[in-house]
């Protein structure tokens, strides 16, 4: 939750579903039942590239005052999925994302990220409505079994 307002609270949790198909029916309605728009259908037929044996997940961040986010993440895209999604982005700069990928060596994302943002919480900073986020895991996990 923020410390200031308006608070925010984000909740991820995983699609129900036995298939791909099944997973992305339900979380289309998601956003229609949260008065998001629906995904441009581009970002639909990335998402249906996926393979049939993952589990999308989404995230709904919500404040004191209505929702604020709505995403719709796609784990382990391929290689051919994460460029096509770069060249929906606008200003992207592929380029920069290449070397960010080299620093960090990783071969890609982790997760796609499909969202909207509502208007009036981007605060100058973020992109209000549609969006593509691209989501990297770096370094290790803190944990217990970790030793420092």
């Amino acid at each position: 939750m923020g410390s200031a307002p308006p608070r925010q609270t984000e909740i991820r949790f995983i699609i129900p579903g036995k298939t791909l198909s099944e997973q992305l029916k339900i979380s289309l309605t998601a956003f229609t039942e949260f008065d998001f728009p629906p995904l441009p259908q581009t970002a639909v037929d990335l998402i249906l590239t996926g393979k049939d044996n993952i589990v999308l997940s989404m995230s709904v961040i919500t404040s004191s005052q209505h929702f604020v986010k709505l995403g719709l993440y796609l784990p382990s895209p391929s290689e051919e999925t994460a460029e096509q999604c770069y060249t929906l982005k606008e200003n992207h700069n592929r380029h920069l994302v290449k070397k960010l990928e080299e620093n960090i060596q990783s071969n890609g994302p982790d997760f796609i990220e499909f969202h909207y943002l509502n208007q009036g919480y981007g605060y100058e900073v973020y992109t209000e409505g549609f969006d593509i986020t691209f989501h990297y895991h770096v370094g290790e996990e803190c944990g217990a079994d970790v030793e420092y």
